[in-house]
């Protein structure tokens, strides 16, 4: 899938005792931050969804209030963490 007209191949890696803790990451951020930020967000919304099979997501990082995830960039990779929610 392209964001802003732009490939970004991406990768999830889950915890081994608890699936629902990821970190969502992408490269290519070098080819556009937003795109490589939208990119991220919609991968970790994939790894809910068909792991969870929800789409609500607390971000690691985030402050109380604030929306959306809190993004960092390591060289040209922008990562995303945090954990799918199942509601009871």
């Amino acid at each position: 899938m392209l964001f802003d007209g732009n490939y970004y191949p991406a990768k999830v890696r889950a915890e081994r005792g608890d699936r629902r803790v990821f970190t969502a990451s992408v490269g290519r951020a070098g080819r556009g931050v937003e795109g490589a930020r939208k990119a991220a967000v919609h991968e970790a919304t994939r790894h809910c969804i068909a792991n969870f099979g929800t789409s609500t997501i607390e971000w690691k990082g985030a402050r109380e209030g604030q929306e959306g995830p809190v993004y960092t960039r390591s060289g040209d990779r922008v990562s995303v963490s945090g954990t799918c929610t199942i509601w009871r």
